[in-house]
């Protein structure tokens, strides 16, 4: 069963957004505390294979996110990620956007996503 497919508020997270074809989660996270998830409700995998309809959906849920966000724990930056197929880290077979709140007293403060890519050990030259 697809872990957002009819998603129910449960000990994971709660919908903090709702809209026909998106929605929000803010994941209950004690790592990143909140991290927001925006998903749309099709079961899609690749988030190519989106309409322009269910993209316009997303951009509207990305700005509730923030608003979450921004209200709630006054971040100093934010990451936004999407990881598609396995070895990009995808763990869940139904497209969706993380969100996450960034602060300048973190460890990694000033590393985005591309400090993991660019890494030496990880440069692809071929």
């Amino acid at each position: 069963m697809c872990l957002f497919c009819g998603f129910k508020d449960d000990d994971r997270g709660r919908i903090t957004y709702d809209e026909e074809l998106a929605y929000v989660i803010e994941q209950y996270n004690d790592k990143r505390v909140g991290a927001m998830l925006i998903v749309p409700k099709r079961h899609v995998v690749d988030l190519y294979e989106l309409t322009e309809a269910e993209w316009m959906s997303l951009y509207r849920c990305l700005h509730e996110a923030k608003k979450v966000q921004d209200m709630n724990y006054k971040p100093d930056g934010y990451n936004l990620a999407c990881n598609m197929y396995k070895c990009a880290g995808q763990d869940s077979e139904h497209a969706h956007l993380h969100l996450y709140p960034r602060y300048e007293d973190e460890l990694y403060a000033g590393k985005g996503v591309g400090y993991l890519i660019n890494d030496e050990k990880n440069i692809r030259i071929k």
